[in-house]
């Protein structure tokens, strides 16, 4: 089997309300796809956040005319032509994500297995996931606290019974305030996350750490700017809650001091940035191997879901225990729930199994999601 073309689409839809976070917002929901075809008419789709449209040209010398099956070295030979402190680590790491997702892709069709088979086989048939929403929707503080505690509570009755929410848009003592409140409307064994998106100095961190604590936050996720390997190593040794972070990371090579400095408690590597299937099993074996819990970032569509789903059924228990609990020892998944118009439109009945806080992971070949390029090219921008 060789590789025949490599079509990409940037794709968007608008949000009925926008909504923000510490150093954003959005009005619209994006995502970058790529189709890979085949000479044998099997064809794959892979998404990163981004850089396929621009090293298409690159890329089809690397690409075009190799065997699927050889993901290795298709991915060795796109990171030697990225390989640059200009390129790799931005959006050329995510467009090696979106082709890498792809070839996993072809080869569970060509072979009639999911992914989670590539890899080695499932540990679980389903993933513990928790709600990402509880953005900020609303200026007047009164409505935006009552807002987000009745998003939090509708959470629960979903089944969830872990959430993140966001905070960095306000004043401290106010964002606090907002957490407090949406904590306590809570059931006592619900978890809240906080995500800060790099919105903090160190001291404020520290400081905002301390009170999260009191509030029996799970964990606080990326205080502080995404390179400071120093900053968290600091952070992680001062704070009684957990530290995560990593999204934006690329390739096991910026992740390594990291984790071998152990500056996350949590790591949080997004498919479609991190270099795909293939590099998201390195950064996964290499916290493992230093006891620092996985938990993947997805922010995505169906297709970012999917891939995300059968990398996190084949990871084990950490440390190992034999009655493994939620929280502990078990890993947990992100499954977003703010609004996103293309999350399932893009394709033939792309929902997710979901029950009691679980995604079940897709049998179906390949990512297990069907995907209509009709339906894709509908939200696609590029013309």
């Amino acid at each position: 089997m060789k590789i025949t073309d490599i079509k990409t689409y940037q794709i968007e839809a608008k949000l009925k309300e926008p909504f923000w976070w510490g150093n954003g917002g959005n009005d619209k929901r994006s995502a970058t796809l790529v189709k890979i075809e085949t000479d044998e008419g099997i064809h794959g789709w892979g998404e990163g956040w981004g850089g396929v449209g621009l090293f298409k040209e690159m890329f089809q010398n690397t690409v075009i005319g190799e065997d699927p099956f050889e993901r290795e070295k298709v991915w060795k030979n796109m990171f030697d032509e990225l390989n640059n402190p200009i390129i790799y680590p931005g959006i050329g790491g995510s467009a090696m994500s979106a082709i890498d997702i792809a070839l996993w892709d072809i080869v569970g069709k060509k072979l009639k297995v999911p992914i989670s088979v590539l890899l080695g086989g499932k540990v679980k048939n389903k993933v513990h996931v928790y709600a990402t929403g509880l953005y900020y929707t609303r200026k007047d503080f009164k409505e935006e606290i009552n807002e987000r505690v009745i998003e939090a509570t509708n959470y629960e009755k979903m089944g969830f019974n872990s959430m993140k929410i966001k905070i960095g848009a306000l004043p401290i003592d106010q964002d606090l305030e907002r957490i407090k409140k949406v904590k306590s409307s809570l059931k006592k064994d619900t978890k809240l996350f906080v995500d800060a998106n790099q919105a903090y100095d160190l001291r404020s961190a520290k400081y905002i750490s301390d009170k999260l604590y009191e509030m029996d936050i799970f964990f606080f996720e990326e205080p502080i700017m995404g390179l400071d390997v120093e900053g968290y190593k600091e952070l992680v040794r001062y704070s009684k809650i957990r530290i995560s972070g990593g999204e934006s990371l690329r390739t096991r090579y910026q992740f390594k001091d990291f984790i071998n400095q152990k500056a996350f408690d949590i790591i949080q590597p997004d498919v479609g940035n991190v270099g795909g299937i293939t590099e998201f099993k390195h950064v996964q074996s290499l916290a493992y191997a230093n006891g620092i819990h996985v938990y993947p970032h997805v922010w995505g569509t169906s297709i970012m879901i999917a891939a995300s789903l059968h990398l996190a059924s084949t990871f084990t228990n950490l440390p190992i225990s034999s009655s493994p609990s939620q929280f502990t020892q078990e890993p947990i998944m992100e499954f977003d729930q703010s609004e996103n118009p293309i999350r399932y439109s893009i394709g033939i009945d792309n929902s997710f199994k979901f029950k009691d806080g679980y995604l079940y992971v897709p049998e179906k070949p390949g990512l297990g999601v069907e995907i209509d390029e009709n339906k894709v090219k509908k939200f696609s921008i590029d013309g």
